[in-house]
């Protein structure tokens, strides 16, 4: 018998099987071995690889170190969506937003970084501010410090009626440069700053060492603009007011020559486009995405209550029971007042149907800004996990 030749016998019919010589049967074997140890070795490298990951996202999560501050979520376990965590690298590094705004994974600092409330105009602001000042008893630098800022060289708080102002109007350039001068987020019992002008208290207000967390609420943008034509065509003491719009289409509001919309204003303003001769671009879409998901704590004027209560919790604010015109109001009661019952709430205002042609012309008008809007809805789930005592709602 040749060295390596290997014979079977079977009862009945003999089978004779030969098998390759020695030396290639041990190449086999070896190559065979080869195979399934770079197969093993592959599969070891994936598996760390992946629990590197996972490892950076738990770390990354926003609740990681400030979690355990925020009522109704103390030890709780949650497992964030991987793409709503993670600093941006599509972000210039010099944008003032990304350099004076925290990332929605930086650990809440209180009293050190401010909470800033992006409003969004006909967005529930009116109601979402009048709750977190009134039901909330919140310190606020807003636009109701208009009628003391001229006045007055230091910044301080004034306590009128109901609420509590810092004597400063953010809502204007130079407001916004006399709370740069002054130092307004130095000060201690601020709770938050409330402005349509984003850009700018990023760039003045705020410092890598008082940076802004951004909330806002959104809306739909073509809801959005029908309740602005009517607002406008009633509101006498807006600078934009236009009686006329009470007649007029919205395909002549949008072609009127007298003060006309601009189309997708939330995009321009992330992107700082906000003169309407300058066309936004794909590119623009993709950087104000990237915003709302590395920096904003998303709401959504469909889901007000909820919304707003995530950013009670998100920023530690408690409930308190208040005086109201003089008696004591419940909490329950004042929170029914402003996010169920909704201060400065239109219900009358025009509704379109979604198949209208009239609605398909403000989607194409606003084409930008209802991508970022449905966009902000998916991140408003995804947020979901941060907060795992509303679910139920």
């Amino acid at each position: 018998m040749a060295l390596g030749t290997v014979y079977f016998s079977f009862t009945g019919d003999t089978i004779k099987m030969m098998i390759i010589s020695s030396r290639y049967f041990f190449l086999v074997v070896f190559l065979l071995a080869t195979i399934v140890l770079c197969t093993i070795h592959v599969y070891i490298k994936n598996l760390q690889l992946y629990t590197e990951i996972e490892a950076v996202a738990i770390t990354n999560i926003p609740n990681n170190n400030h979690i355990n501050m925020l009522p109704g979520i103390v030890g709780q376990t949650v497992n964030p969506p991987h793409y709503s965590f993670g600093t941006s690298n599509l972000l210039p590094s010099d944008l003032p937003l990304n350099l004076n705004f925290a990332d929605n994974t930086d650990p809440l600092r209180p009293g050190i970084d401010v909470p800033f409330y992006w409003r969004i105009t006909k967005s529930a602001s009116t109601a979402t501010i009048g709750y977190l000042m009134i039901c909330l008893d919140l310190v606020v630098a807003s636009q109701k410090g208009a009628n003391f800022a001229p006045q007055e060289d230091e910044l301080r708080i004034i306590s009128e009626g109901d609420s509590r102002f810092v004597n400063v109007d953010v809502t204007t350039i130079s407001g916004i440069e006399r709370a740069e001068q002054q130092g307004l987020v130095t000060m201690p019992m601020l709770n938050f700053i409330v402005s349509g002008r984003l850009l700018e208290a990023a760039d003045h207000i705020y410092t890598p060492n008082h940076r802004g967390r951004l909330f806002s609420i959104f809306r739909h943008p073509v809801e959005r603009m029908v309740s602005m034509k009517e607002y406008l065509a009633t509101a006498h003491w807006e600078r934009k007011y236009n009686p006329q719009l009470v007649n007029m289409t919205m395909e002549e509001y949008i072609q009127s020559t007298n003060n006309p919309p601009m189309n997708n204003p939330v995009t321009r303003q992330l992107v700082n486009k906000q003169a309407k001769h300058i066309p936004l671009v794909p590119q623009d879409l993709v950087v104000a995405k990237e915003i709302l998901r590395t920096k904003c704590l998303v709401g959504l004027v469909d889901h007000l209550e909820e919304s707003v209560l995530r950013f009670q919790l998100f920023f530690g604010w408690e409930a308190k029971q208040r005086r109201w015109n003089g008696k004591e109001i419940p909490y329950e009661e004042c929170k029914q007042e402003y996010l169920v019952n909704g201060r400065n709430r239109n219900p009358h205002y025009e509704k379109l149907e979604p198949n209208s042609a009239t609605w398909k012309m403000l989607l194409t008008f606003h084409e930008f800004d209802v991508a970022l809007y449905h966009y902000a809805v998916e991140l408003f789930h995804e947020q979901s996990y941060l907060f795992p005592s509303l679910a139920h709602r």
